[in-house]
């Protein structure tokens, strides 16, 4: 079943609430993030998060602006990621909306697809592709 909020432009605030409901219901599964941003381009992110009891491990494959393929693999705690997505929340007015860059977030779970469309997706799309190391 598609889920779409009609895709009018509104803030990561949801998508960012989404997934820390995903995590908190104290289950184990895995659900696909895509983000992509576009801007004279495409920059896209491919997520899988997959949930154990106490354990967050994301595989993403990246495809920047130049066509050029990465991954990374990332380890937390599930209660450091969930920390780390209220840290998002609290600061989403940090960060730095860029002029003409848009973002399309699809959170799937089984066979639940759900989109948003925000410009302000940079910090939740650096937590999914940046090793910080401080799990």
């Amino acid at each position: 079943m598609a889920q779409t909020n009609n895709l009018t432009e509104h803030s990561v605030i949801k998508p960012i609430k989404h997934l820390k409901l995903l995590l908190e219901k104290n289950e184990t599964t895995n659900f696909q993030v895509q983000i992509i941003n576009r801007h004279n381009g495409e920059y896209r992110i491919n997520s899988l998060i997959e949930l154990d009891k106490d354990k967050v491990s994301i595989k993403s494959h990246i495809n920047d602006m130049t066509n050029t393929s990465s991954d990374i693999n990332l380890n937390y705690s599930k209660d450091k990621f969930i920390e780390k997505l209220e840290n998002l929340l609290t600061h989403t007015g940090d960060f730095y909306i860029l002029a003409g860059h848009y973002q399309n977030i699809q959170i799937e779970q089984g066979s639940t697809i759900v989109e948003y469309l925000t410009r302000d997706a940079h910090g939740l799309i650096n937590l999914l592709n940046r090793d910080d190391k401080s799990n």
